[in-house]
């Protein structure tokens, strides 16, 4: 004989208190012991409640102590029962099925239902639909209509998650008919707003209005605030999508705040993820932020494990897009503590993944904070090394978990933010060693996945000091890959050419890229990639100054252009041609070349390239000598220019004017409208306009207002971490000052070209496990802009003769030893300089 049941039940108030799961299992093993075939049964509904919240440590033991229960009823070893259930509570239904034999109480019905919400919560749905369905009929077969109707409503929401949705309608609309012969209002709303839901995802707007209109009276008068609240916001998600969303959200929020009232957390956590959602969608990711911290306190005032992991990632990733990088750290971790036993591993991997990711961006903008050589600089710089490590360890643990799961949209992901690490972290060889390993490994089970990887590799492979040979094979392997597998595009080929087009193979192997892109285009009629292709293969040939080349290619992207009537290709190759002309010194082609660029990019619109090119055309007049002509290209510029808003083309128009009021001796002027151009761009694009402000001031021979703008370009540089680029611009400035005999001026510009670049070297990456190759490519591309003039300056004897090139060097190194304070470290710099070049080109052979 049970004793009391009221003993057994689950205590009052349980799901309030923080210690409620624990409550809860004290009372179940009395439960077990004495309880009624009715206190089993509220256990077991307890159990998928644990389940479905993510609790699935405490819902697995309560599975094993109801099954022993069974097999004890049924003079079954209870080790024979507990054995169908492994360690990841992953069960085996036919074993189960062959010990429970036909289902015959409630309970048993009560247990499937329970093995279906396990393998529900841990994404295993296919066991979940088999589990459901076998509950339903047996809850059917046994008369049990409210847990049969339940268990097809389960089978209907599932079938929509995994988007079968002729499925999820046909179970939904079976629980329907069960609820209304049963006149269970509350769970036929609950059933046709899921059925809304559905709708609104397939784009159905009129059906899900029907649906909600023929709902208003049911809601009305079953006079719950919870159904009337969720057809509220059925509605309001249906505005969303129709466009009316300012009144919708500010609706939403008001309904939040209706179930936050009422204390109906689960409705108020859903109705804040929509929100945060609308609020990405409409504002930004920082206004956002509040609302999904909103649905993470929610979830977890519920207790639901799985939510929590889901919301603080959902928050974490809002975090980083607005760049609050450790607050995203610290709520990635919360995603990850909230699944401490790995039971939702993809969730779980998932969030390790973006951790990574967030130290990898925190890592980046730390790296640029330490160039501007504030007091902060070697402290930022060391952060961002730990936070660079931290981001490779937590990739690699990641990917290799996606390589086993075969999950590859998240594996490209991820080995898309490792190539970054590797290239911050200067481990470009390991790193293309790891992918080219990565993309062998792969190719057996997914030849896509390897493609990409040969392809990441191969960018790898390109960088300064590295192996072009082999990425141009890896290149060669993706496409290979691409085309047994009939997927092979232009478009495909033409990434690959743009890949090694920074790489140091011969022009003819890199414009031999672009040519299989063309001729892939060709092929599929594609006339008009076939003239972006044309062109952008010129630019390269640009690069390297064989204009013939370029000539070649641009006049065939030209002539696609005008067979196709493309006019957006005719003015970017038109103006390509001006640039190739105008470097050749032939400026009256190039003039007639940037004013029709400019025409037909104003014709379609494109108002910063039409104010761009007229720019170049006035600066063309200028070299020809046309100033009529001139004045009327400069204002014309202008006027393009603040048609199209745009700050670049405001700063080009805003030099042209500059160098039209140089050409006219009105120096001062010129280097106000030269300072007024650097001020419209970003410090990245700064420092020719610097340089051509100073040469104004050159030219106009007030050496003290240079002076003084030279000291302010140069803090300026170190403030920004421009200091390479602007090493590079200075040496223009030298002969100017020479040609005057202001020696000392020259000299002072010389040195500050030679501090800069060393500065902004010392500034850079760079770690003893770097990879030795490429950091030795780094320092030579990094300062040769600046010191191979100097060195060139100082012992040009020949050009300004002994007694000028011994004043030069004296004041040089004068100015060196002031600004080094360490006088062995000076010493360095200046022996560095003389001493630069020397022994490389043997080195290269």
């Amino acid at each position: 004989m049970v004793d009391d049941r009221r003993d057994f039940s689950p205590p009052e108030g349980w799901r309030d208190r923080e210690d409620g799961s624990e409550l809860v299992a004290g009372a179940f093993v009395a439960a077990l012991k004495n309880g009624s075939h009715a206190d089993l049964v509220e256990y077991a509904d307890i159990a998928a409640e644990f389940a479905d919240y993510g609790m699935l440590g405490v819902a697995t033991q309560m599975v094993r102590g109801l099954l022993s229960r069974i097999a004890m009823q049924k003079n079954r070893p209870a080790d024979e029962v507990l054995a169908l259930l492994d360690s990841n509570a992953v069960v085996d239904a036919s074993g189960l099925m062959d010990i429970l034999g036909d289902p015959q109480t409630l309970l048993d019905v009560r247990i499937l239902g329970l093995i279906a919400h396990l393998a529900r919560a841990q994404n295993r749905n296919n066991d979940a639909l088999r589990h459901f369905m076998a509950a339903a009929e047996a809850a059917g077969s046994l008369g049990f209509e409210l847990d049969e109707a339940i268990n097809y409503q389960s089978l209907g929401a599932l079938y929509s998650e995994i988007g079968d949705l002729e499925e999820a309608t046909s179970f939904s609309d079976r629980a329907l008919d069960i609820y209304a012969s049963m006149g269970d209002w509350g769970r036929l709303i609950a059933t046709r707003l899921n059925q809304v839901q559905v709708l609104i995802s397939q784009e159905r707007y009129a059906d899900a209005e029907l649906v909600l209109d023929q709902l208003r009276e049911p809601v009305l008068r079953l006079r719950d605030g919870h159904y009337s609240a969720s057809w509220k916001r059925c509605g309001l998600l249906i505005e969303i999508k129709q466009g009316q969303v300012n009144l919708a959200r500010a609706e939403l929020v008001k309904l939040y705040q209706s179930r936050m009232r009422a204390g109906d957390l689960r409705l108020a956590e859903t109705l804040a993820r929509d929100i945060a959602i609308l609020t990405e969608d409409v504002r930004d990711e920082k206004a956002a932020v509040p609302w999904w911290r909103k649905a993470l306190t929610l979830s977890q005032r519920l207790g639901d494990h799985h939510e929590q992991q889901i919301m603080a990632h959902a928050l974490a990733v809002a975090l980083l897009r607005d760049n609050q990088f450790e607050d995203a750290i610290a709520a990635f971790s919360v995603s990850l503590d909230a699944d401490s036993n790995d039971v939702y591993e993809d969730d779980a991997n998932q969030a390790l993944a973006d951790r990574g990711t967030a130290h990898l961006a925190f890592a980046l903008d730390l790296l640029e904070r330490a160039k501007r050589r504030t007091k902060d600089a070697k402290a930022n710089a060391e952060e961002a090394w730990t936070h660079l490590a931290t981001a490779e360890s937590e990739l690699l643990r990641s990917i290799e978990f996606f390589h086993a799961t075969r999950d590859i949209e998240w594996s490209l992901r991820t080995a898309t933010n490792l190539r970054a690490v590797w290239i911050a972290a200067n481990k470009l060889s390991y790193g293309a060693q790891v992918m080219g390993g990565w993309a062998r490994q792969v190719e057996s089970w997914d030849s896509g996945y390897a493609a990409s990887l040969y392809r990441l590799a191969a960018t790898l492979n390109v960088e300064p000091g590295q192996d072009s040979e082999l990425a141009s094979s890896q290149l060669l392997q993706a496409a290979e890959i691409d085309a047994r597998e009939q997927r092979l595009d232009a478009s495909a080929v033409l990434a690959d050419a743009h890949i090694l087009a920074r790489s140091d193979l011969s022009l003819l192997d890199r414009l031999a890229a672009f040519d299989r892109a063309i001729a892939l285009a060709r092929q599929d009629g594609d006339m008009a990639l076939v003239g972006d292709i044309l062109n952008d293969s010129a630019l390269v040939a640009v690069e390297e100054q064989d204009w013939d080349k370029a000539n070649d290619r641009l006049r065939a992207a030209d002539e696609v252009a005008e067979q196709s009537s493309n006019r957006v290709l005719a003015a970017m190759v038109k103006g390509n041609l001006g640039e190739i002309y105008s470097r050749q010194s032939q400026f009256e082609i190039a003039r007639q070349y940037f004013a029709e660029a400019s025409a037909l990019a104003e014709q379609v619109g494109d108002l910063e390239s039409a104010a761009d090119s007229m720019a170049s055309s006035a600066n063309s007049m200028l070299s020809l000598g046309k100033s009529a002509e001139l004045e009327q290209a400069v204002r014309d510029a202008e006027t393009l220019a603040e048609r199209s808003r745009s700050s670049s083309a405001r700063a080009r128009a805003r030099s042209s004017r500059a160098s039209l009021l140089y050409s006219k001796g009105e120096f001062s002027e010129a280097f106000r409208a030269w300072e007024d151009a650097s001020k419209l761009v970003e410090p990245s694009e700064r420092h020719e306009y610097r340089r051509l402000a100073l040469e104004a001031l050159v030219a106009e021979g007030d050496y003290s207002k240079f002076n003084v703008a030279l000291e302010r370009y140069f803090r300026a540089a170190q403030a920004e971490g421009t200091q390479l680029l602007l090493a590079g611009q200075l040496w223009h400035v030298v002969s100017g000052w020479l040609k005057s005999d202001r020696v000392q001026l020259a000299a002072k510009v010389l040195a500050y070209s030679v501090l800069l670049a060393i500065d902004g070297y010392s500034s850079l990456p760079n770690r003893e496990e770097d990879d030795t190759e490429s950091v030795r490519a780094r320092d030579l591309l990094g300062i040769t802009t600046a010191l191979a003039p100097a060195r060139i300056y100082l012992e040009w004897e020949d050009e300004l003769g002994p007694l000028k090139v011994a004043r030069l060097n004296r004041h040089f190194e004068k100015y060196v030893r002031s600004a080094i304070e360490d006088p062995k470290d000076a010493e360095i710099v200046i022996d560095l300089v003389h001493t630069f070049g020397d022994g490389w080109e043997e080195d290269d052979d």
